[in-house]
């Protein structure tokens, strides 16, 4: 049986479950946040973070459950994506499903509404770009690392660490330790965003990890049994020694050919998804050969992988091959080509005329040269171990926000800036965009009395600091900043949930 809900009613039902998770998560907000106590079918646990909160939420309420559950995918993105601002997000679409709702009812047109609230959200995200300050220093890193590990001083400095060793685009992996704390240890290597043409190269696991394997770079498309004929009776000759095969594309007969000799652990490989788009996937692939000591077999340079010879194999010391994500660790005597292969990449970027190639030319030689840090999480239990691993890469996501496009004052400050700056044609996103540090303060007039001081001293860096109880200049604070991308991707993925519960005219449910 269904149940169909229309009109006032079925957004009200909707708005009620969305309301109802973000006043949970809303609990954990700031350094006066309370935890909440879970029981889960993997065990209790007492929590601070607000998306692990909201994972957990479901209401017996069927309509109510559903606009919980659009908020809480919300959320989920946000944490994925920048490693903080799960309570922000719930706060805000809260915000903009009260107020929005209250204007539809007195007669505001909802499409109208929607495009505004999508335009306006754009003006408030260009405002934040426009107030980010980059990452300074390490002790920078180190404090926003500590706020998104919810005050874990062990995962804030062994990560800060990390990433300022390894750069913006340098390589940090996160494995599961033996013993009970975090650990660091750097290694050469390099992360490509790319995983296997087929998933079932993972043979059913999360990820696939080989042990010193051969390594082929072709430049031109496979798709008959002849194009892998050549380079996989070869790497038999090295069985049980798996391979790795890069090339532009894989498909039709040899993509199947290289899957059944997987299988069958005849020759056993994994086809790769060649890294980079268009012109920058031959750039891509020569950059794997540096890395690997391979030959890269192409028209280009007068080879036909058809003709393969087993000196064009390189290797690599280990390989982990993901979903999404390849990672190669080299072999530490092929640095001296990659070195020499480095030289001539930075001199291609001394002569590049367009920024778009410099930029380009400075990410892949950061990923070649940037090295590779491997922080091992380790706990008392398998269920702190867990725990504390989330974490770990919730500020692992966070601190990289940071790194792309630098930090703005904290503790919705740069929200309620940005609402300042709008203007009065802004009604709805300036009444909701001091929720957060309305939430945060909990003092009634706070948020008066700040806009009251920026007309006296327009500084955004000025803010109320929770702690103290007053207002001072955050940049004297480290603690006291957050990573750009978190505000920006919590508005966004407001704005985006509210509108589409406030559009909605028909719920329909089982009973």
């Amino acid at each position: 049986m269904a149940r169909v809900k229309q009109g006032i009613e079925a957004r009200e039902a909707l708005l009620q479950g969305a309301c109802q998770l973000a006043k949970a998560v809303g609990v954990t907000y700031g350094p006066r946040g309370r935890t909440c106590f879970l029981q889960r079918l993997s065990g209790l646990l007492v929590t601070k973070d607000g998306v692990s909160i909201a994972r957990e939420l479901t209401f017996s309420d069927p309509n109510e459950n559903l606009g919980a559950a659009m908020l809480k995918t919300a959320c989920i993105k946000v944490n994925d994506e920048v490693g903080d601002g799960t309570t922000t997000t719930a706060l805000l679409a809260a915000a903009l499903l009260r107020e929005g709702h209250k204007q539809i009812i007195a007669g505001a047109d909802i499409n109208t509404l929607c495009q505004e609230l999508q335009r306006d959200a754009f003006l408030v995200e260009q405002l934040l770009r426009g107030l980010s300050s980059p990452i300074q220093s390490q002790e920078q890193l180190q404090h926003l690392a500590l706020v998104a590990s919810n005050g874990d001083m062990e995962i804030a400095s062994v990560l800060a660490e990390a990433a300022m060793a390894v750069g913006q685009y340098g390589t940090i992996l996160i494995e599961e330790g033996l013993s009970t704390d975090v650990s660091l240890e750097f290694k050469e290597g390099m992360e490509l965003n790319r995983g296997p043409i087929k998933e079932s190269s993972l043979r059913g696991q999360l990820e696939r990890s080989l042990d010193g394997p051969l390594v082929a770079v072709l430049g031109s498309e496979l798709s008959s049994l002849s194009d892998v004929q050549g380079f996989l009776e070869a790497a038999a000759q090295w069985a049980p020694r798996e391979l790795l095969i890069f090339a532009p594309a894989i498909w039709g007969e040899a993509l199947a050919t290289l899957l059944l000799n997987d299988q069958k652990k005849v020759a056993q490989n994994v086809a790769l998804q060649c890294p980079g788009y268009g012109h920058l996937r031959q750039s891509y692939l020569k950059d794997i050969a540096a890395l690997t000591g391979a030959t890269f077999v192409s028209r280009e340079t007068g080879l036909s992988h058809k003709a393969w010879k087993p000196e064009w194999f390189g290797a690599v010391r280990s390989a982990t091959v993901r979903e999404k994500v390849t990672t190669l660790i080299a072999y530490e005597d092929k640095t001296e080509g990659l070195q020499n292969y480095l030289k001539t990449l930075q001199k291609e970027a001394d002569q590049a005329t367009s920024d778009f190639d410099r930029d380009q030319l400075q990410e892949r030689m950061a990923k070649l040269s940037g090295g590779l840090a491997v922080v091992k999480v380790g706990g008392v239990t398998e269920s702190s171990r867990k725990e504390r691993r989330a974490r770990v890469e919730d500020t692992l996501a966070a601190i990289r926000a940071a790194l792309r496009a630098g930090i703005v004052p904290g503790g919705g400050v740069a929200l309620l800036w940005a609402a300042k700056e709008l203007g009065a044609d802004f009604d709805l996103l300036k009444k909701i965009l001091g929720e957060p540090l309305q939430r945060l303060v909990g003092e009634p007039g706070c948020r008066e009395r700040l806009l009251a001081c920026w007309e006296k001293e327009p500084n955004p860096w000025l803010g109320w600091d929770v702690r103290q109880g007053c207002i001072r200049d955050f940049r004297s604070e480290p603690l006291l900043a957050d990573p750009t991308e978190v505000p920006i991707a919590a508005l966004r993925a407001a704005v985006s949930v509210s509108t589409m519960l406030l559009k909605v005219e028909v719920a329909i449910t089982k009973r």
